[in-house]
């Protein structure tokens, strides 16, 4: 049984069509502002996440009360043609060595209505909002964001593409979190990586603390840009953060990811933007290359979490190795 309930969403009243049942679990959406423009908040009572659909950005998220895990920019005066960073999560099309053929922009900016213009937003179901940007006219694409929060607690953001029109392409999915710098950021190794030490050096200062079979760590530092990826067998990463673990992770599912060798590509990537000025770091979920035509439709769902840290707690990486391995539901 369905029923149209009209739900309000900014100036506009939606009939959403919604199954007549009690939800396993939904979490509260209400409208706020966040520095300055129109957001919405969605909690489920210990964690929160802040949307801001003019950005087309999550630009907070954190323990209700607690420190923004996300990074944001500082306040500044736009320039006509400047790429507007304002810090959060974003979406972008990989890999960017096709980002000519995507949006016409050779290796930067990224695609400028991708992320760049305002994003439609509405509540689709209880506890559940829909983010939709406009459709690129480069690469033909139009991306949704389906945001909610899980019975476990994880924050879960589904992302789906399509491809309405244009030209066929190899293309894929890259969800890009702007993170406060920490102390460590770990990542996961595969046993069987076709790279020395288990991971992919994207710029040449890149530099790994340690390392061990399964997993390595990453000291983040102001000073020195490093880009990783890795070709691992899960899809995980890991950030400490003063007296938490903030972890992102999906269902990695198999095919050719971008960069990197032929099926060895890296469905993880980690950044150190070196500017003491703007200081952040990106944990970054790649999902595989599609051959996208009019008419595709392809989807990933990542997970994230937020996990204390005891004072009791002795070993930072033996709780990082469980966090990068035990995937959540």
């Amino acid at each position: 049984m369905f029923k149209c309930t009209p739900r309000l969403i900014g100036a506009s009243i939606l009939c959403v069509l919604t199954v007549c049942a009690t939800p396993a679990f939904a979490a509260q959406i209400e409208p706020t502002t966040y520095n300055g423009l129109p957001a919405y908040r969605l909690s489920n009572g210990q964690t929160e996440a802040v949307v801001v659909p003019k950005i087309g950005r999550i630009m907070r998220y954190g323990k209700i009360g607690g420190d923004n895990l996300l990074w944001n920019a500082a306040e500044r005066n736009w320039k006509p043609g400047d790429w507007k960073n304002y810090g959060g999560e974003k979406e972008w099309l990989a890999p960017k060595s096709s980002w000519l053929e995507f949006h016409g922009n050779d290796e930067w900016p990224p695609d400028p209505v991708l992320d760049g213009t305002p994003y439609d937003v509405r509540e689709i179901a209880p506890g559940v909002l829909e983010m939709r940007s406009q459709v690129s006219p480069g690469a033909g694409v139009q991306i949704t964001r389906t945001l909610s929060f899980a019975p476990s607690g994880d924050f879960v953001i589904k992302i789906t593409a399509r491809k309405l029109s244009g030209a066929p392409m190899r293309i894929g999915l890259w969800s890009i979190a702007q993170i406060v710098p920490g102390e460590a950021v770990f990542l996961p190794v595969s046993p069987t990586s076709v790279y020395k030490s288990g991971y992919l050096s994207l710029v040449k200062t890149s530099k790994v603390a340690s390392s061990w079979s399964d997993m390595l760590r990453v000291a983040p530092d102001a000073h020195t840009e490093c880009r990783i990826g890795v070709d691992s067998d899960v899809a995980s990463i890991v950030s400490i953060l003063h007296n938490v673990a903030f972890r992102i992770a999906a269902d990695k599912v198999r095919g050719q990811y971008p960069d990197g060798a032929e099926t060895a590509g890296c469905p993880v990537e980690f950044y150190v933007k070196n500017d003491p000025a703007q200081y952040y770091c990106e944990l970054e979920m790649l999902g595989p290359l599609i051959h996208a035509k009019v008419g595709s439709c392809w989807s990933m769902t990542i997970h994230w979490s937020v996990h204390d840290i005891s004072q009791h707690t002795s070993n930072l990486s033996e709780m990082a190795r469980t966090l990068l391995k035990d995937f959540p539901q």
